[in-house]
């Protein structure tokens, strides 16, 4: 029996890609005719398996419309009267480095303004000279996303954190809104 060309299916996340396995005859130097079998990828599916990568490998800053809005609309605003900065200013700390960009949490002090009955519904980072909102995420009264699933521990009240990805070479700050005390900003980083 013999096969003239294999079509093979990979099904991913991403949809199906077809691969065709199909032989290839080539002469060696002495004349002698040898088959082999290689594998191809069709163009298309090479194409659309590249592009399905690309849009869900890229890091995406400015990730929620939403959560953006909201952190440039707290931008402008100021503190509250009395909030401790202590409780309410956001730090920065760098946890993967990398060549193009940099993964950075944003979290809040600790005691922060749980403790001070208040809570963080916003927090985000901005570019440092444009002041243009580079990535936010909304909170929920319980220190948890928006985002979140509900769960049996609602109640349980945790500082909230956020860890987007910055372009190398940026410098940016932290901010965080709370609910009652404002907004505060923290020490700008150059990443």
């Amino acid at each position: 029996m013999v096969m003239k060309g294999l079509a093979l299916l990979a099904l991913s996340a991403h949809g199906a890609t077809a691969f065709t396995m199909a032989p290839a005859h080539h002469s060696t130097a002495g004349g002698a005719r040898v088959s082999t079998i290689g594998m191809g990828v069709g163009r298309r599916a090479a194409l659309l398996g590249a592009a399905s990568l690309a849009v869900t490998a890229a890091p995406a800053l400015a990730d929620n419309s939403k959560s953006v809005s909201a952190a440039a609309s707290f931008q402008s605003q100021g503190s509250a009267e009395g909030a401790p900065a202590e409780k309410y200013t956001p730090k920065l700390v760098v946890e993967a480095a990398g060549m193009s960009s940099t993964r950075v949490l944003i979290k809040m002090p600790s005691p922060g303004p749980n403790s001070n009955g208040d809570y963080v519904d916003c927090l985000w980072i901005s570019d440092s000279k444009s002041g243009e909102v580079l990535a936010a995420q909304l909170f929920k009264p319980s220190g948890k996303p928006q985002t979140a699933q509900a769960s049996a521990e609602a109640s349980t009240q945790v500082e909230p954190s956020f860890a987007p990805r910055v372009p190398s070479g940026a410098t940016i700050v932290p901010c965080a809104h709370a609910a009652k005390g404002g907004t505060f900003f923290g020490p700008p980083m150059t990443i």
